[in-house]
């Protein structure tokens, strides 16, 4: 991208965390500090009431909303590499994830892969996606499909040729804990289990729906 084009475009980043979290967060701005862009709009939810992934990331897109490119992590996720914007601006895709390389690759197209799963760890949108397809949807619950439902909804708007797409060599610009080392998590295995059981129910419904927009719900 060139340096005068690169002036005019507007880069938000919103990373989502918890209070009980807060080594995470010092961590990625650790890490930010070193690999920033020059231009960028930063916001940090703290979900102090744990209302959950889909309320916390649409507080980062509801403040970045005016941004062309968003850029939202978790908190155990973050920049490892100069010029990773770019990385991602450059590749002129509307949506992308970083996926584990562990989970089946279904397609390549040029340097996207398809992949057969989702994750939520990191996500790229357009300006055009938030305008059209709108936030995550609300009704889910504190954790479990809320990032496979806004994916394909993403998709079912015509923005991507597969709901779960990831660019090859995202790890040489990010890094994520939850792929390479266990660490703590917001959530015990048994609330996972019973809050992926109950949003189960709400993915298969978004599925089934012709319906790809949802409003922004404080």
């Amino acid at each position: 991208m060139d340096s005068n084009k690169k002036a005019n475009i507007k880069i938000g980043i919103g990373v989502t965390t918890t209070p009980n979290r807060k080594e995470y967060v010092e961590r990625w701005l650790q890490y930010f500090e070193k690999f920033k862009p020059t231009n960028y709009h930063l916001h940090i939810h703290e979900d102090v009431n744990y209302k959950g992934v889909a309320y916390s990331k649409n507080q980062n897109l509801y403040t970045l909303r005016d941004c062309d490119y968003i850029f939202l992590f978790d908190d155990d996720c973050y920049p490892i590499k100069d010029n990773w914007t770019d990385f991602f601006i450059n590749s002129k895709e509307n949506h992308l994830l970083f996926l584990d390389t562990k989970h089946k690759v279904l397609a390549q197209t040029g340097n996207v892969e398809h992949y057969c799963d989702c994750g939520g760890v990191f996500m790229f949108i357009t300006k055009k996606v938030l305008n059209k397809v709108g936030y995550l949807n609300s009704a889910y619950g504190r954790y479990g499909f809320e990032h496979a439902g806004y994916s394909h909804r993403i998709y079912k708007a015509d923005f991507t040729r597969s709901p779960y797409q990831h660019l090859k060599n995202t790890k040489e610009y990010l890094y994520a804990m939850d792929y390479n080392e266990k660490h703590m998590s917001s959530l015990t295995d048994e609330e996972k289990i019973k809050e992926i059981k109950n949003n189960s129910k709400i993915f298969v419904n978004e599925l089934k729906s012709e319906n790809y927009f949802c409003n922004f719900e404080q």
